[in-house]
Parts: structure tokens; sequence; C-alpha cells
């Protein structure tokens, strides 16, 4: 029996070393499959992050050109618009800068030239010649009922008359030269309002864009940004993870090989204690039997049995 009990414990060391050996391996396994999920889920991982970048960037792409285009065909409706407004005043404003010179050149500043230049532009109104048949006509029928139809006063006076109408004629034309004048002058305020308004949206117009611009560049740095940070987080868990598995796995095989050391020790010595056991009884009974016989040959007063009793002895030791 006490051989039965060290042979049994020297099996079970064996088997315990070879459970060590296959937990080992199944570790190993392990690990190495959870570091290739974690592989597998970093590389997708970064594969996402990078799809989803450029989407991003495209979408931020398609918006700016839309927003540039709407913007740019605003801009230049809105152009188109003021620039009719502006040319509507053309007629008025070069009515008025032609009034202008020749009411210059009529008030003299244009020289002796000028004087004549407006002079020779001036037409008699056409009421102008009525006026003056109805003057001189109430004129001569006055004097003839005087009896001073062909004096000498009656000619003078008439030819005051036609003169006083001429220079009052001349004097509504130089009027209306400045009205024209001041019509030109106020459609030339208009005209420069209207390029006021054009300077003003070419000014927004190119603030407009720069904003544009400056939004998607702002826009792309945070996409940029956070892909960047996304991908520095997964890169840090990714290389935890990876360290985890590592960690844990020297972890179990440590703990493993304790256990296998532990319960191999505890067999083994429980097979020596078992060994140890088998030779005392074996050595007690070879000194019992050796016993007898030395007894025996003492009794009868041999040596044959003393020597076989000192063998057998030897023997069971």
């Amino acid at each position: 029996m006490a051989m039965d009990q060290s042979t049994a414990g020297l099996l079970s060391a064996l088997l315990g070393q070879q459970a060590n050996a296959t937990g080992q391996s199944q570790l190993q396994t392990g690990a190495t499959q959870s570091l290739g999920a974690l592989g597998t889920g970093y590389t997708t991982a970064r594969g996402d992050i990078g799809t989803g970048l450029q989407q991003g960037i495209g979408a931020l792409g398609t918006g700016y050109n839309t927003a540039t285009g709407a913007l740019g065909t605003q801009y230049g409706q809105a152009q188109d618009y003021l620039g009719q407004g502006v040319a509507g005043f053309n007629p008025y404003a070069t009515a008025g800068a032609g009034a202008v010179g020749l009411y210059s050149n009529a008030l003299g500043l244009g020289g002796t030239a000028g004087n004549s230049a407006a002079q020779s532009a001036f037409q008699a109104s056409p009421g102008y010649q009525y006026s003056v048949d109805q003057a001189t006509d109430q004129a001569a029928r006055k004097a003839a009922s005087l009896g001073i139809a062909g004096s000498g006063n009656t000619l003078d006076a008439v030819t005051r008359l036609s003169q006083n109408l001429a220079n009052q004629d001349y004097s509504n034309w130089l009027q209306n030269l400045s009205g024209l004048s001041n019509q030109g002058l106020s459609a030339a305020g208009s005209q420069l309002q209207g390029l006021g308004q054009q300077a003003s949206t070419a000014t927004q117009y190119g603030q407009n864009q720069a904003d544009l611009a400056t939004g998607y560049g702002t826009n792309q740095a945070g996409l940029y940004g956070n892909a960047g940070s996304s991908l520095a987080n997964l890169a840090t868990g990714y290389g935890q993870n990876q360290a985890g598995v590592y960690t844990g796995l020297g972890q179990n095989q440590a703990n493993l090989g304790l256990k296998t050391a532990e319960l191999s020790g505890k067999a083994l010595t429980d097979a020596a204690a078992a060994e140890a056991a088998r030779k005392q009884q074996s050595s007690g009974l070879g000194s019992a039997i050796a016993g007898g016989l030395n007894l025996g040959s003492s009794l009868l007063g041999g040596g044959g049995l003393s020597s076989l009793g000192s063998s057998l002895t030897s023997f069971f030791r």
C-alpha cells in the first residue's frame, strides 16, 4: 500500500506539470487572440476616424463653395442694379454739365470767346416774337390814337420795348440754364451715392468672403484637431489594453506556475513520506526476522542462522 501511495504522488506531480504546460499554452493563445482583436479594432477605428474626417472636410468644402457661389451671385446682382441706377442719371448729369458750361460762359467766366459762344447758343423762345409783335402793335395803335404814329418818340419807345423783351427772354434762358445745372448737380450727387453703394457692396462682399474663408479654415482646423485627439486617445487606449493583456498573461502564468509548483511539491512530499514509511516498515520486519533467526541459532547452537539473520536485516534496510 505504501508503494502505491508513493507512485500516485509521483504521477500526480507529473500530471500537474503537464497541466501547467497546457494551461500556459492556453493562456498564451488567449493573449494572442486578444491582441489580434485589439489590433483589428484599432485599425478599424483609425479607418473610421479617417473616413469621418474626409467626409467632414468634403462637407465643409461643399458648403463653402455653395456659400461663395451664392454670395458672388448676390454681389453681381446688386452691382448690376446699382449700375443701372447710376446710369439712369446719366442724361440729367450730362445735360447739367452742358448747362453749367453755357451758364459760366454767359456770365463771362469763359472770357470773350466763351461769352460769344453762349450768345451764339442762345435761341429766342418760341413766344418771343409773338410778344414783340403784340407789344409793337399795341404801342403803334396807342401812338396812332394820339396822332404821333410816325414820330421819333414812338419809334424809340417801340425799340426799347423790343430790347426789354429780348433781355427778358435772355434772362429767362439763363434761369433755365441755372435750373438745368442744379438738376445736373443733383443727378451727379445721386450717381455719387450709387457709386458709394457699389463700393460699400464690394467691401461687404470682400468681408463676407473673408469671413467665409476664415470660418472654413477654422472648421477644418477643428476637424483635424478632433481627429488628432481621437487618434491619440485611440492609440493610448490601444497601448493600455495591450499592456493589460500582457500584464494579465504574466500574472495568470505566474499564478498557474505557483499553484502547479505548490501541488507538485505537496505530491512529491507525500510521495517521499510514503517511501520513507515503506522503508521504515521494511527495516522493522527485517530486524524482527533477523532477531528470531539469531535466537534460534543460540538455542540450537549453530552460526548459520545468525548469518542469515544479518543478511535479512541488510536486505530490508
